[in-house]
């Protein structure tokens, strides 16, 4: 699937070319596996943090997050209580695409660096194709939805805390279910076929356009638009309002609207590699690198993100314990998501709250 001459000139990354030598190939997958790995980190995380500190925590006098030791039995300090609404509430399940995004790729990649083509099977193609497809499309449109969000919560405040319920219900079903449908399509259609560029299975167009990429269009016109609009509204509200309560909560829409900015910044270099093969029969070797790489790097960035705007970072992190936390985070989420069904299940045992928190 791609050539294989053991000559390699550095003049052929200035050319558009219709196949890959081993050494481009390689290096993409090299290239491709960090990434995955430093988003493994970067979305992992997220989910720790967030199941540690961001889902709810125990309310007790002596402030202690970790000890049920301490509860009281008065009605007034109940153990648990919940924590986040709003757009806060809703990155935990970006962070989820993001982690098994990033698992796919490594998956992926580091099977086919350590196994020869000719054992590269196609239910092995097809099967890692959908463990990719599935993941980076909820990570997708949770974009969209947290862009939703954000600009509900800046332009029409009232719409968004009336209807909040039902948008999440909506944000739900269509980030977890439109992808399921894609893959679904794609596979039992028979519309997957070996690239001719790396060993990895690709639709075939139209099949690729239209439940792929035309999606992701879509996606970036409106995210886009939402980016455009805030970053206006915001620039136009700080210079009117002084460092208050009010410029605290448009000082956070702001930094939360790095979800968009890193989301556009990720995706617009594989959008626009599919540009030039589709109009052109070919690709721009550095656009197709720089294309895996940024594109499936979105993990860490959406954690630097996260940290830079979420204050449980800042209030349970000091920069060594932080670092230590997301070099390690891969082998937390188990563990830490083990404690957090347990703690929820003594919350919804609590004679103290009848919501289960």
């Amino acid at each position: 699937y791609y050539m294989t001459s053991s000559s390699y000139s550095y003049s052929s990354w200035l050319t558009c070319q219709k196949s890959l030598d081993s050494y481009q190939v390689h290096v993409i997958y090299i290239a491709t596996l960090v990434a995955g790995s430093l988003a493994l980190m970067g979305s992992s995380f997220m989910i720790v943090t967030y199941l540690l500190y961001g889902s709810y925590s125990i309310n007790n006098n002596n402030n202690n997050r970790d000890n049920l030791s301490h509860i009281n039995s008065d009605y007034h300090h109940r153990p648990y209580k919940k924590k986040k609404r709003g757009v806060a509430s809703i990155v935990i399940y970006l962070a989820l695409g993001d982690w098994a995004w990033a698992l796919s790729q490594i998956a992926t990649y580091s099977t086919v660096l350590s196994i020869p083509p000719e054992s590269y099977t196609w239910p092995l193609c097809v099967g890692f194709r959908l463990f990719f497809q599935y993941p980076s499309g909820t990570s997708i449109f949770w974009t969209c939805s947290i862009a939703v969000m954000l600009y509900l919560s800046l332009f029409y405040p009232h719409f968004l805390e009336l209807h909040r319920k039902s948008l999440l219900f909506i944000f739900h079903v269509f980030s977890w279910g439109f992808p399921l449908v894609t893959c679904f399509v794609v596979v039992w259609g028979g519309y997957l076929f070996h690239s001719p560029m790396m060993l990895i299975c690709i639709p075939r167009e139209p099949y690729q356009f239209i439940f792929w990429f035309f999606p992701l269009l879509i996606v970036m016109l409106i995210t886009s638009f939402i980016y455009i609009r805030m970053i206006v509204k915001l620039n136009s509200q700080f210079s009117l309002v002084t460092r208050s309560t009010s410029f605290s909560q448009k000082y956070v829409n702001f930094r939360l609207t790095l979800y968009i900015a890193v989301f556009l910044f990720c995706w617009t270099p594989n959008f626009a590699n599919y540009v030039v093969d589709y109009f052109q029969g070919c690709t721009y070797y550095p656009l197709l690198l720089t294309a895996n790489f940024i594109m499936n790097i979105q993990g860490l960035l959406d954690c630097l993100v996260y940290s830079f705007s979420n204050s449980d970072v800042r209030k349970n992190y000091t920069k060594r314990k932080g670092l230590l936390i997301f070099i390690i985070s891969p082998l937390l989420v188990f563990p830490v998501f083990c404690r957090y069904i347990f703690y929820r299940i003594r919350a919804r045992c609590s004679p103290y709250d009848t919501h289960g928190y």
